[in-house]
């Protein structure tokens, strides 16, 4: 479909001034109403996001998207930039994370095995990749970790890949997943790995720690283990 880049409106406020910063918020994501909070979440996940890929994933028609895509620009939540011809929307997150877990990445040994459980019923779970995920020098591969908010409120649900993880930092796209849930809304934050066709075959332990300590401080983070095994490649 025919699409036009978006331009704002002539009175639209300046950009923010030097050393305020900018970007979206997970608490501004959270505010969002629900069509508009999935459509954000669903860019993000993406981080790169066509109008077809966002219509794909949402199982809707791009005539029926365009106009809340537009909506978002308008509001400053989605960039627009263009690439082959395509139209591609990203969102600018803001560098305050809302939430501090250098100290449990620094004590991981503290943090139990396995999912958080409190003795009374967590407010939000997650489920972590397979115990082993297997693959061969240059294939990509997804670490997904599954989360559902069971509270009564929004929540940030964050995860992270542990630096003492033996994958090394350069096969991830990202060493940190952020997700905004309403209440019974569950989601998916998924760490994209490429690996490089030099690597060695072997056993790569792995820790994603898990936590939504901006909604539900009441909750200790949890702490997902698994292990990315690379064959040898016989050919």
């Amino acid at each position: 479909m025919s699409h036009h880049p978006f331009q704002p409106p002539a009175n639209a406020p300046d950009p923010d001034p030097p050393g305020e910063d900018k970007g979206l918020s997970l608490a501004q994501i959270l505010e969002l109403p629900d069509r508009e909070r999935r459509i954000v979440n669903t860019i993000l996940r993406h981080k790169d996001c066509t109008l077809h890929e966002l219509a794909a994933t949402l199982g809707e028609p791009e005539t029926t998207l365009q106009p809340e895509v537009d909506t978002l620009l308008r509001q400053g939540w989605i960039a627009e930039s263009e690439r082959e011809g395509q139209f591609h929307y990203t969102v600018q997150l803001s560098a305050k994370r809302g939430i501090d877990l250098p100290s449990a990445l620094d004590c991981l040994g503290e943090i139990p095995e396995g999912r958080a459980t409190p003795a009374e019923e967590p407010c939000w779970v997650a489920v972590g990749p397979q115990e082993e995920v297997v693959a061969r020098a240059g294939d990509r591969v997804e670490l997904r970790v599954s989360a559902t908010n069971r509270g009564g409120r929004n929540a940030a649900i964050e995860a992270i890949l542990a630096e003492t993880s033996a994958i090394p930092e350069n096969w991830c796209s990202s060493r940190e997943e952020r997700l905004a849930l309403g209440p019974g809304y569950s989601g998916e934050l998924v760490f994209e790995i490429a690996v490089p066709v030099e690597a060695i075959a072997g056993i790569y332990p792995y820790a994603i720690v898990v936590s939504a300590s901006e909604h539900y401080p009441e909750q200790p983070p949890a702490r997902l283990v698994g292990q990315l095994r690379v064959l040898e490649d016989n050919l």
